[in-house]
């Protein structure tokens, strides 16, 4: 019962008492790169084992992400998504954060195209893809670890002014490249239609849950696929063909939101 109580439809009741647990303040180092989806990084997204990925220094994986090209997604190209890695790193004796002047939002992954309307979509979706291609390159700027921020910094509250859809699916992390292939194909078929996704596939890692409605309650990890993007009139459609496919294949998944 505790269990399930864990993932709240609402109040459970009046909560009498909190327990906090801390950890010493540590900063978090960012790697970003292009690479290609291929069988060395699909065998470290379904294993996790990514600690040769900062080079040796110091500190424990804190969050990893894989996030896909749009235009690569619908046209059927060889994928070369941008890979972040994210490591703690114990803060320095008497550190301050300095403030306003710090970068914000690297690791945004809100809809890339939620202001894009239907008509160019419908009249030169390649060109709105590419489009699309742009500024998500613009939006996930390549970075080495250097330099070293607050964990407030880096994940902040992402504010939506204008109406997107996004679907989040949760698969077991041994599924995480079947469950890709199956969305990238029908990403490529709705493209072929003129019906495209306009927006990424974006893949993050996450410890399992024991709420027993959590949709993250694959272990030891779920890999959670989240499609944001534009509202069209076919994205609902378009995210049922997606559920039916991997249905279809026998990927065990639970849906988050859609």
């Amino acid at each position: 019962m505790f269990h399930a109580a864990l993932v709240s439809f609402g109040s459970f009741g009046i909560v009498e008492s909190v327990v906090i647990e801390t950890a010493p303040l540590f900063l978090l180092s960012v790697h970003r790169e292009r690479r290609p989806w291929d069988a060395a990084l699909i065998a470290k997204a379904e294993t996790l084992a990514l600690d040769e990925e900062r080079g040796g220094g110091p500190g424990q994986l804190h969050h990893f992400d894989v996030v896909f090209d749009p235009l690569e997604l619908a046209t059927g190209g060889p994928l070369r998504p941008w890979v972040t890695t994210i490591y703690e790193t114990p803060a320095p004796r008497g550190y301050r954060y300095a403030g306003a002047d710090q970068p914000k939002q690297v690791l945004i992954t809100d809809p890339a195209a939620v202001h894009w309307a239907g008509v160019g979509a419908r009249l030169a979706p390649k060109r709105v893809l590419e489009k699309a291609s742009k500024l998500l390159a613009e939006r996930f700027p390549l970075l080495d670890g250097s330099a070293p921020v607050p964990l407030g910094v880096l994940f902040t509250d992402v504010v939506m002014d204008a109406l997107g859809a996004s679907t989040e699916i949760g698969v077991p992390i041994a599924h995480t490249a079947r469950a890709v292939s199956i969305i990238a194909a029908a990403l490529r078929r709705a493209c072929q239609r003129h019906q495209p996704f306009l927006g990424p596939m974006a893949l993050r890692f996450v410890k399992a849950s024991k709420a027993l409605l959590a949709f993250t309650h694959f272990g030891p990890a779920t890999c959670c696929i989240e499609l944001p993007g534009a509202r069209m009139p076919w994205t609902g459609a378009l995210y049922r063909d997606l559920f039916e496919a991997l249905d279809r294949a026998d990927v065990p998944f639970a849906l988050h939101w859609g």
